[in-house]
């Protein structure tokens, strides 16, 4: 989890491995505005009361950011430098 928002207190918290001088500033933006989106496009009801908050709708808003597919691409590249 590279970020959260807490609705209530209207915060989008960063993980503090993000800090990292290797993390690209528009890497930092996606996440960002990927918090932001949970703010704005409801999640659907699943099931058992399970949530979906990945939507269809969200995606598509997602694949909006100018540096989406940059973002996705680096953060699959990345991902194990976080998990050590």
């Amino acid at each position: 989890i590279f970020g959260s928002i807490d609705d209530a207190r209207k915060l989008i918290t960063i993980h503090p491995l993000l800090d990292a001088p290797f993390v690209p500033p528009w890497f930092l933006d996606f996440i960002v505005y990927h918090e932001m989106l949970h703010a704005v496009v409801p999640e659907e009801p699943l099931p058992g009361g399970r949530r979906l908050l990945h939507t269809r709708e969200f995606r598509r808003r997602e694949r909006q950011f100018p540096h989406f597919h940059r973002a996705s691409r680096w953060e699959r590249e990345n991902l194990l430098r976080f998990l050590r």
